[in-house]
């Protein structure tokens, strides 16, 4: 089972992507105080009356109600019961972009993932490969910036909090080691495809990568 919180759901159906996430996960189970966010109180809103219509999109409810006024200590309700709820049932995958609810999630255990920092990288890459045009450049740029923003820390963050306190420099060496070359193996697959086939290959490829990464993911996850 893969539970979400609502800004997955409501991010992804403004864009009018909402299947990406039928087609990852297949059946998404959401608590109640998600769908009054998403669909109760976002009627008339864009995006709404695609999660409500969506069949596989199921609303559950949360019983251990101890657990949720603890959490709404520090979280919104959407958050504590879809954390709760993923404990309950015992989830494969907990959708979760907020780094409270992450950070929550995290210390608790479950697993968990985002899909807006991928997305939005994704977006750069089509922008920047739609138009040699300089408004385009500067919007693919502007995104490229968001994704870092959204994603650069976090990565810090899942660092810090892995790796033991008196390893945490050798941690941190390492991490950015590996980020170097794999920084390097992308910038010569990025030349190459670049003088072979142009640059609006290159970052449609770049597009393509990410969306491939989300289901490799998705497959991590839940590999039967």
């Amino acid at each position: 089972m893969v539970v979400s919180n609502s800004s997955a759901l409501i991010n992804l159906a403004r864009i009018g992507k909402l299947e990406l996430l039928r087609d990852l996960y297949g059946e998404i189970c959401i608590p109640e105080a998600v769908w009054q966010e998403a669909v109760v109180k976002g009627e008339g809103q864009a995006g709404a009356s695609e999660i409500k219509s969506a069949p596989w999109i199921k609303a559950q409810g949360v019983k251990n109600a101890e657990l949720v006024k603890a959490l709404r200590q520090e979280l919104d309700p959407g958050e504590a019961e879809a954390i709760a709820l993923a404990l309950e049932t015992r989830a494969e995958l907990l959708l979760m972009d907020e780094r409270l609810g992450r950070d929550t999630a995290r210390h608790l255990g479950l697993p968990f993932t985002g899909l807006i920092g991928l997305l939005v990288l994704v977006a750069a890459d089509l922008v920047l490969a739609s138009s040699a045009h300089w408004t385009a450049v500067l919007g693919g740029v502007a995104l490229w910036g968001v994704h870092l923003g959204m994603t650069q820390g976090l990565l810090a963050t899942m660092v810090a909090d892995t790796a033991p306190a008196d390893l945490r420099g050798t941690a941190f060496g390492f991490f950015n080691l590996i980020s170097g070359v794999a920084m390097l193996l992308a910038s010569v697959c990025a030349g190459w495809l670049w003088d072979v086939y142009g640059a609006s290959f290159t970052f449609y490829a770049g597009a393509a990568f990410c969306l491939l990464t989300l289901l490799l993911l998705a497959w991590r996850k839940n590999p039967g």
